[in-house]
């Protein structure tokens, strides 16, 4: 059987009284247990700090994002409102070439009465 020799200094530590195998507590004093605290505080505020400052990148993104969107927006408002007048303008050019189509055909019917008439009438 061979022995670890992490277990042969061991055995070798308790037999000499140089060392134990209970772990030891030491007991800081209070103001090393104020300035542990006081640091994980420190690192805690600072580890927030970081992400606050994180939100507000992304707030500030969000918010460039939000105003090219409303650019956008007004962009194809005004595309809009010049389609639709446009829609309206051919409306009308539609309404007037419908009236000369109407107007047209009025004639082209009195031109055909007036023949009939002059037939009828022996001219």
């Amino acid at each position: 059987m061979t022995i670890s020799p992490r277990l042969l200094v061991l055995s070798a530590c308790v037999a000499l009284g140089a060392c134990s195998t209970q772990p030891r507590t030491y007991l800081l004093p209070e103001s090393s247990i104020a300035a542990a605290n006081a640091d994980q505080t420190i690192d805690k505020g600072e580890d927030l700090i970081e992400q606050g400052n994180d939100q507000i990148e992304r707030g500030e993104d969000l918010l460039k994002q939000a105003r090219r969107l409303e650019k956008e927006g007004e962009q194809l408002i005004k595309q809009g409102k010049q389609t639709r007048a446009g829609g309206k303008a051919l409306i009308k050019q539609g309404e007037q070439q419908a009236r000369s189509v109407d107007l047209l055909e009025e004639a082209e019917d009195k031109r055909r009465r007036g023949e009939a008439l002059r037939r009828e009438s022996g001219g």
